[in-house]
């Protein structure tokens, strides 16, 4: 495991939140020895805060990343309510049709 992905998993908002603001994308996009990255396991967790922080500091390819069992970042905020991850992913992969006031 990474520093975020221990973090995201153990919800250290601020840790996760300045690890991300610092790292590279493919950092970021780490896979663990779980099959998961920083955001799936935020999204997992509930940890929409560090989500948003993750996903703001993706790109449209870096939020299509899937884990090991092939879910991405938005089929696991779907699967788990996290409505506001979900939108802020498709705001991000096609902007002009879901950005939202």
């Amino acid at each position: 495991d990474n520093a975020l992905v221990w973090a995201t998993n153990n919800g250290h908002t601020e840790i996760a939140i300045a690890l991300a603001q610092r790292l590279p994308e493919d950092a970021i996009n780490f896979v663990d020895g779980d099959g998961g990255t920083a955001l799936i396991w935020a999204l997992s967790n509930g940890h929409s805060e560090i989500a948003l922080a993750l996903i703001d500091k993706l790109s449209p390819e870096g939020l299509c990343k899937s884990n090991t069992k092939k879910s991405t970042p938005l089929l696991v905020a779907c699967e788990k309510g996290r409505l506001e991850p979900a939108r802020a992913i498709l705001a991000k992969m096609a902007p002009d049709r879901y950005n939202t006031p």
